[in-house]
């Protein structure tokens, strides 16, 4: 649903970050300082930063992907809500702040709307350009199979699940007659190119036995 990174100096915490926010259907890179956290900044929809970390790493990270990434959402921890440059962060380049400790439902339940923002926000696909944009500003060129699959996830409700055989008529083959392994490959090469291209995972899931499904809102620009 979106790329979500964690920076958080305790790695037990980090971790039970990652379990919650995975099991809702993101994607989640962890970090557990700054120099690790710019490395996957730019594929971010969504930031969760320990502000109390050592130097002001945190608010240091803060400020980079605002600079960088500036439609990302920015949720900062820490264990005292004041200062000034708590304020001045919440002003410029942060969403909210949330006093540690926090359990990771309730971190995923201030996500949830942020979240549903970004779909807002939407991915397009561009019929004229054949292209796949997500909310990020991240593209790829899609070709002719991968547009036909991606058009019927813009036609259907959010989540909705795709059926193999919707996929094979839509593609124009018979679909008694059609090697269901073609589409897995289909879907494993677009994903594998998407994370290529964007460092990201592409939030295009398949449901065993059944289709595919899309796990974030997809309209046409």
């Amino acid at each position: 649903m979106a790329n979500i990174l964690i920076l958080e100096g305790n790695p037990a915490i980090r971790r039970s970050f990652n379990l919650a926010l995975t099991s809702e259907g993101h994607c989640v890179m962890e970090a557990s300082c700054l120099q690790n956290f710019m490395v996957h900044a730019n594929v971010a929809d969504i930031a969760v930063i320990d502000v109390d970390l050592p130097d002001h790493e945190g608010y240091l990270a803060a400020r980079h992907l605002h600079a960088q990434h500036p439609q990302a959402g920015v949720i900062l921890l820490g264990e005292q809500a004041g200062g000034a440059e708590l304020i001045h962060g919440l002003r410029q380049f942060a969403d909210q702040f949330l006093t540690k400790p926090i359990t990771p439902e309730l971190l995923g339940a201030y996500i949830a709307p942020m979240v549903r923002r970004l779909g807002d926000a939407g991915w397009r696909l561009d019929p004229l350009k054949r292209e796949l944009q997500s909310p990020g500003g991240h593209r790829t060129t899609l070709n002719h199979q991968e547009m036909c699959l991606m058009g019927l996830f813009a036609t259907r409700p959010r989540a909705a699940t795709v059926s193999r055989r919707d996929v094979v008529t839509a593609l124009g083959y018979d679909w008694m007659d059609y090697d269901e392994r073609r589409l897995d490959q289909m879907v494993s090469r677009l994903r594998r190119r998407w994370f290529n291209h964007t460092g990201a995972e592409l939030p295009l899931h398949t449901e065993r036995g059944t289709g595919y499904r899309i796990s974030v809102s997809l309209g046409h620009a």
